[in-house]
């Protein structure tokens, strides 16, 4: 990704709108729909930098990717700023 203001508003987006799901689970499809307008793969690279951070976790259930925040992060005093 050369767009490094791109990258920053992406994982903003990922953050905030998980923050908003306040502990439930979340498709990735469902908030890649919601996140500002960008290329395909700089969303996934978004995910990707985002969970080998620390800040959300994601996984496959049944062929679906989920996205939720690390069980610490539910946790107020962990919360991710």
């Amino acid at each position: 990704m050369t767009d490094t203001v791109l990258a920053d508003r992406l994982d903003a987006a990922i953050l905030a709108e998980m923050r908003a799901a306040r502990g439930e689970l979340m498709p990735w499809a469902t908030l890649r729909a919601r996140l500002p307008h960008a290329p395909y793969w700089d969303t996934v690279e978004a995910l990707v930098r985002l969970q080998d951070a620390g800040k959300v976790c994601a996984f496959k259930a049944n062929g679906r990717t989920y996205v939720d925040l690390p069980l610490v992060a539910n946790l107020p005093q962990f919360a991710v700023a």
